[in-house]
């Protein structure tokens, strides 16, 4: 979601009301895979009812059986992403003042635990991997005063996509890994209006890896936490609803790829992303994380419930589904 949000402090002294943190900690893009549903990974912060301190980091849930396991053990880890195997997780760490642990995009291995750091600059945010290891994230730029796009490959070689003034984000590659979708928004708009970034309409672009073939897809008023469906055909973001009971006022949203019309999934939720089968959607609100079927959204049902964030509260932000053989 917003770009550069979480450069923020999460853990200003003393109570947090839920409201300022869910605009700091803003959700991110995250890719779907195909493949059988497995584990739900999602941030988890605990504040300290006493210091205000967090504690928490990535944590992992099989939908249906409640029982939680942490993968990390750094509150300031968000926006994890699987890779197509469902053995690997790329995701965003926040420098740790006074900066006793490095800020950039760090991964985990599933099986070993093992996390190593991929880069080293602290702007870049929003990771997300591609079918052949290949992780596009957002990254700030002086020369161009704005958060552009970086392919990562496998080989670990950098390639800047975007260089425009724009602020672009929310980046997910397409199931087939030849295209990547995300988000731009002008920032002189910001400037010149005082409006947050869910006010404002957003474009909505796919580009080719190589960073040739930009595609105007789709204006959305003040989408983010986009996802793309595993068959490729439909996306799924977060939007500010005015009939939104939700303390952020965010709703769930899905739109086909190339039409103007968009559904309402759930009116009280942000960051959604797809289930690896395509049938469900999981998503989370000031309640916990919940899963809804497509279908028969009446059925939705929640993963993991958590207290809202206040001092001793907690906060859950950021799903990602596993995509297993």
């Amino acid at each position: 979601m917003s770009i550069g949000a979480r450069t923020s402090s999460l853990f200003a002294a003393g109570a947090i009301a839920i409201s300022c943190l869910l605009a700091v900690i803003a959700s991110a893009a995250q890719a779907t895979f195909p493949g059988h549903p497995g584990l739900i990974v999602f941030s988890k912060v605990t504040l300290d009812p006493q210091s205000g301190e967090g504690t928490g980091g990535l944590f992992a849930i099989q939908p249906g059986q409640g029982t939680l396991r942490q993968l990390t053990n750094n509150p300031r880890d968000y926006s994890p992403s699987f890779d197509p195997t469902g053995r690997k997780i790329v995701f965003r760490r926040v420098a740790t003042p006074p900066a006793s642990t490095v800020g950039g995009i760090y991964m985990l291995d599933m099986k070993s635990g093992e996390t190593r750091s991929l880069t080293s600059v602290g702007s870049d945010t929003d990771p997300a991997f591609g079918r052949g290891g290949e992780i596009v994230f957002s990254r700030f730029f002086r020369s161009s005063g704005s958060y552009d796009l970086v392919l990562r490959r496998s080989s670990g070689k950098l390639l800047r996509l975007t260089t425009d003034s724009a602020n672009d984000g929310d980046a997910v590659f397409m199931p087939d890994g030849e295209r990547i979708v995300f988000s731009s928004v002008e920032r002189h708009l910001v400037a010149l209006t005082g409006a947050r970034r869910g006010a404002l309409e957003e474009r909505i672009y796919s580009i080719r890896t190589d960073g040739t073939g930009l595609r105007l897809i789709s204006r959305l008023p003040g989408a983010e936490d986009l996802d793309v469906s595993p068959d490729g055909r439909e996306i799924s973001f977060s939007a500010s609803l005015a009939s939104s009971p939700a303390p952020n006022g965010f709703a769930v949203l899905t739109r086909l790829i190339g039409k103007r019309n968009s559904r309402v999934v759930a009116k009280d939720g942000s960051a959604p992303v797809y289930s690896p089968a395509g049938a469900e959607i999981a998503y989370t609100n000031h309640r916990g994380v919940w899963v809804h079927p497509l279908r028969d959204p009446a059925r939705r049902v929640v993963a993991t419930e958590y207290e809202p964030m206040t001092p001793g509260g907690e906060l859950v932000v950021d799903p990602a589904w596993q995509p297993l053989p």
